[in-house]
């Protein structure tokens, strides 16, 4: 049996691979569990990962919880070097044992 968290991660990237996937949008996908992409262009994956990665920091901070980035994978890119980084993220309290994880 496939876990519920993989199958929701296998939906939005395929939602992302259509072309679904809404730039500056944070979407909830399960309680408490967010996912956001940021677009990036000509190859630039790496600065787009830190820039989506502080986005979800920031959406945690206006919640008061702290940021816990699940994973971030490379979208589709075009023939151009255009494409998305897509991240998945939770929002914990301070003192989560989460937050702790190595």
């Amino acid at each position: 049996m496939i876990a519920p968290r993989a199958l929701v991660a296998a939906a939005l990237l395929a939602s992302a691979a259509a072309g679904c996937a809404e730039p500056d949008l944070v979407k909830e996908v399960e309680p408490n569990s967010y996912f956001l992409t940021q677009d990036y262009s000509r190859f630039l994956f790496d600065g787009a990962r830190q820039k989506g990665m502080s986005r979800a920091a920031e959406f945690c901070l206006k919640m008061d919880r702290r940021v816990l980035v699940d994973y971030v994978v490379r979208g589709p890119v075009n023939k151009i070097g255009a494409g998305t980084a897509e991240v998945n993220f939770r929002c914990l309290s301070q003192g989560d044992p989460e937050l702790q994880r190595a």
